[in-house]
């Protein structure tokens, strides 16, 4: 599944090369200034931004228990997203990595923690959130921890990504 997922970011966008660009970036080491997106114990999220484009990298902790629970999480995450493709509202997965750096699109926005008070239309947010929960749901997924605002995006337009 993990190759098909690599293979199918070819047909949105990204080829094998931009794929070993992005991969030779985090295997280098990510010390660009503002690089480092959030960090977790299943992974640190990471904002490459290159020839390739701006995309998403989550990359599974370097210890050895982290890197082996990390990675088998950002597979799982992999095909999560393939469940996923084409529902609004979820950022485009763009591939896996040696099968252990997922690249994901990148949304600009802030999170909802960050904007709830300053949203135009809270109404519209919401039932575009709701929209996208139903069809999540319906993909047979489901978030688990949308308790913590964080965790909901606030794209361009107040379009809610999660």
């Amino acid at each position: 599944m993990e190759a098909d997922v690599a293979s199918d970011a070819s047909d949105r966008g990204l080829d094998s090369r931009q794929l070993d660009e992005i991969g030779a970036w985090v295997r280098q080491g990510t010390d660009t200034p503002g690089a480092v997106l959030g960090r977790g114990y299943q992974a640190t999220v990471y904002l490459y931004s290159g020839p390739a484009g701006t995309y998403v990298v989550k990359k599974a902790p370097d210890s050895l228990i982290g890197k082996t629970l990390g990675e088998a999480a950002i597979r799982r995450e992999a095909k999560i997203y393939g469940r996923l493709r084409g529902v609004g509202g979820i950022p485009r997965c763009m591939g896996l990595i040696e099968d252990k750096y997922l690249v994901l699109e990148h949304v600009p926005g802030k999170s909802l923690r960050s904007l709830e008070h300053d949203l135009d239309d809270r109404e519209a947010f919401f039932a575009r959130l709701l929209g996208t929960l139903r069809a999540m749901h319906g993909a047979g997924v489901a978030h688990g921890d949308l308790k913590r605002k964080d965790n909901i995006l606030v794209g361009p337009g107040e379009v809610p990504f999660l």
